[in-house]
């Protein structure tokens, strides 16, 4: 199973649905709405995220998600990115300030 997360960045560059595998043993924690992290490019940091959508494959060669927080939005939450799809920035202050 593949994730769909949106990063917790401004960056504009990170404005976008990146997609990541769901290990086997995180396969049971995360929903669409889990707060994960990730790694994002060379940095050996984790990144910050929200699942958005699950999916069975990706078109694209995907990193696994590292861990699931225990924080989690709701999906009336959720919703607010088919309102906003076009500014992933703005959707991410919204799920924050509501957290």
């Amino acid at each position: 199973m593949v994730a769909e997360i949106i990063l917790n960045s401004n960056a504009k560059e990170l404005n976008r649905v990146f997609d990541y595998n769901i290990p086997t043993n995180l396969e049971e924690r995360i929903k669409v709405g889990s707060r994960v992290l990730v790694p994002f490019g060379n940095v050996k940091t984790l990144e910050d995220g929200f699942v958005i959508g699950i999916k069975e494959n990706s078109e694209y060669k995907v990193k696994d998600i590292a861990n699931v927080q225990e924080e989690c939005i709701n999906n009336e939450k959720i919703e607010l990115k088919d309102i906003s799809n076009s500014n992933l920035s703005y959707m991410l202050l919204m799920l924050n300030l509501t957290l």
